[in-house]
C-alpha cells in the first residue's frame, strides 16, 4: 500500500489528510512484521516446509494408532464365532461326545466348552450311552421276504420262478 494510494480515498467528500495516511501506514507496517513474524495467528500458512523423513514419520505414527483401534466389525466378529463353533464340534467329534451338546453349551470360547462338555459327561454319563448306540442295520420291513403283496401291479414285476 502507497501513500498515492490513499490520497484518492474521502470521507464525508473530504480527503484523508497527511496524519492519518501515515498512521494508516504506520499500522499496516506493523501488521506486516507481526504476519511474518508469527505466520499461524491471523490463519496465514506458514512457510514451514516438511522433509521426507517428517513425512514418513508422521504416516507412521498415525497408521500405528490406526491398527491400534479396535476392528469392530461385524462381519468379523461372525468369523470369529463361526471358527469357534467348529473348534468345538471337532472336539466333540474326537471325543465321540453327543453333537447335542453343542446346541446346549455356549461355544463362543473353546477352552470353556470343552470344560463345560467334560464335566456335563462326567456329571451325567448316561448321555453318552445314545452316542455309542449303533443304528439298527436295517428299518423294519426291509430286507429279505416276500414283499410284493397281492397287488396286481407288483405282480407284474415280480421276478418268475424257475
Amino acid at each position: 500500500m502507497n501513500k498515492e494510494f490513499l490520497k484518492n480515498f474521502q470521507v464525508n467528500g473530504t480527503p484523508l489528510t497527511d496524519e492519518i495516511i501515515d498512521s494508516i501506514l504506520a499500522e499496516n507496517g506493523r501488521d506486516l512484521e507481526a504476519a511474518k513474524a508469527n505466520p499461524g495467528a491471523n490463519g496465514g500458512t506458514g512457510g514451514k516446509t516438511f522433509t521426507q523423513e517428517d513425512v514418513n514419520r508422521i504416516v507412521s505414527e498415525r497408521l500405528a494408532r490406526e491398527r491400534g483401534k479396535p476392528v469392530d466389525d461385524e462381519r468379523e466378529r461372525n468369523l470369529k464365532a463361526r471358527e469357534a463353533r467348529l473348534d468345538c464340534r471337532d472336539y466333540l467329534d474326537s471325543k465321540k461326545y453327543p453333537a447335542k451338546l453343542l446346541d446346549l453349551l455356549d461355544s463362543s470360547d473353546v477352552e470353556k466348552f470343552k470344560s463345560a462338555a467334560d464335566a456335563m459327561v462326567e456329571g451325567f454319563p448316561s448321555i453318552m450311552q445314545s452316542a455309542y448306540e449303533a443304528p439298527p442295520p436295517y428299518a423294519a420291513g426291509t430286507g429279505t421276504g416276500n414283499t410284493y403283496g397281492t397287488d396286481a401291479f407288483a405282480s407284474a414285476f415280480k421276478p418268475p420262478k424257475i
